[in-house]
């Protein structure tokens, strides 16, 4: 044996079926997560649309889920999941920033109904947090969610 190395595994495969479900695991996870938590998300924004104030509905009509690294404009208000440097899932949902096609207006107002604004007479209006309450409503669905998702991976890790 000019100085070579043999490596002979002695477990009769055992590294390599660890390996090949860490990988397997991996790749059920990311199908599991983006099924369950995406579902979750819709869920979200359809109670969003449910519970925001309606003078027009044009607010409502902007309520949408983006890519946490998606550029929206100045005009929006944006509520994640975590914060901003700990997106515990990557997608945050919107509102407003955008024309809309019923009355052809830019809704520019997301921020100002959701947090609370001094109006032009000078009262205060107060907060309708309707973004973070429609999360707050769905946080079950998340947590039963997150519990498919473990049980997907489970399974995966198991199966031969």
């Amino acid at each position: 044996m000019n100085g070579s190395i043999v490596i002979i595994e002695s477990d009769h495969g055992t590294k390599r079926k660890h390996r090949d479900a860490a990988i397997r695991t991996g790749e059920a996870v990311k199908k599991s997560s983006k099924k369950h938590l995406g579902a979750w998300w819709e869920h979200v924004a359809e109670t969003a649309i449910a519970i925001c104030p309606k003078e027009t509905g044009a607010l409502s009509r902007t309520i949408r889920i983006e890519k946490v690294d998606t550029v929206v404009s100045a005009d929006t208000k944006e509520v994640f999941v975590g914060d901003e440097k700990n997106v515990i899932i990557n997608q945050k949902i919107v509102v407003g920033g955008e024309i809309d096609m019923i009355t052809g207006k830019d809704v520019n107002y997301g921020t100002f109904v959701h947090d609370g604004h001094i109006s032009t007479n000078g009262v205060w209006v107060e907060a309708q947090p309707f973004l973070e309450y429609a999360i707050e409503l769905d946080s079950p669905l998340l947590d039963w969610a997150e519990k498919q998702i473990l049980e997907d991976m489970g399974r995966e890790w198991v199966k031969d």
